[in-house]
């Protein structure tokens, strides 16, 4: 494979390869799409990988991958999309990742090791998937600099502290998945402003506080899961009433559609 060194778009996507990702692979310098995803596939030595000038789509999604960060990664900075999630990878995201790939839109990480703080200074960001980890501290308040931000999951993981209220900048986020985490604050009435939202879990967390009204903004909202929390006060069915949501909470575990129902309030 490594002497085809004209290849630009290689998929070997869902088959069940297993060993090695083949180091050989680093020859092809002119690979702009690179799906390995959904195989077997092993951790190489990833000192033997450089960077990838032209690549822009890196997927390794659904592997055995069990390391640290590959540190390759930081060097091919024309990428725009990179899944890695559903591996085993571990430790905290490299600095250079987060200076270095500053054209990248997609990033996926969901169901690995990592840990320490979110990252998140990818200026051209649109969707950020960092669910199923071990992050933790708070969510930075600079999160709200990636204006073009439509999709933030970072459920289950041990993030503390507030819900920042530069959550209110994100004008297109339509997907925003806190839950599962240990934030202890209450819901910032700038949520509100987020008018494009579809989907909205911050359950299993320790909010508390009353629902902001603000939240009556959310007229797209479909999905809205606030389940076990400290919430109080009287206003939960006058919010939900005028954005077209039945009058309970979704139950906090993820499920394909909505079926079932977990009663907290009596409206």
């Amino acid at each position: 494979m490594g002497m085809l060194t004209e290849l630009q778009f290689l998929s070997l996507y869902n088959n069940n390869l297993n060993g090695t990702i083949p180091y050989q692979l680093d020859n092809l310098k002119k690979v702009q799409y690179l799906l390995l995803g959904k195989n077997k596939l092993g951790t190489p030595d990833w000192s033997k990988f450089s960077g990838f000038p032209l690549l822009t789509y890196l997927d390794l999604h659904l592997n055995n991958l069990a390391s640290e960060f590959p540190e390759f990664i930081s060097e091919c900075g024309n990428l725009t999309f990179l899944d890695l999630s559903a591996n085993l990878v571990t430790g905290q995201i490299p600095k250079l990742v987060v200076t270095d790939l500053g054209k990248l839109e997609y990033l996926n990480l969901t169901h690995n090791i990592f840990q320490g703080p979110i990252p998140y200074s990818f200026p051209k960001l649109k969707h950020l998937y960092l669910g199923q980890n071990n992050f933790s501290g708070p969510i930075p308040e600079d999160i709200g600099s990636i204006s073009g931000l439509r999709s933030v999951d970072l459920f289950r993981n041990s993030l503390e502290g507030n819900i920042p209220s530069s959550f209110g900048k994100l004008r297109e986020l339509q997907h925003l998945d806190l839950g599962e985490n240990a934030l202890n604050s209450s819901i910032p009435s700038e949520l509100g402003l987020c008018t494009n939202l579809t989907y909205l879990s911050l359950a299993v967390n320790k909010l508390s506080g009353e629902l902001p009204l603000s939240l009556s903004n959310l007229h797209s909202l479909v999905d809205l899961r606030l389940s076990d929390n400290l919430f109080t006060g009287g206003q939960f069915c006058l919010l939900l009433s005028p954005i077209g949501l039945k009058c309970c909470p979704c139950n906090s575990k993820k499920i394909g559609s909505v079926g079932t129902f977990h009663q907290n309030f009596a409206c």
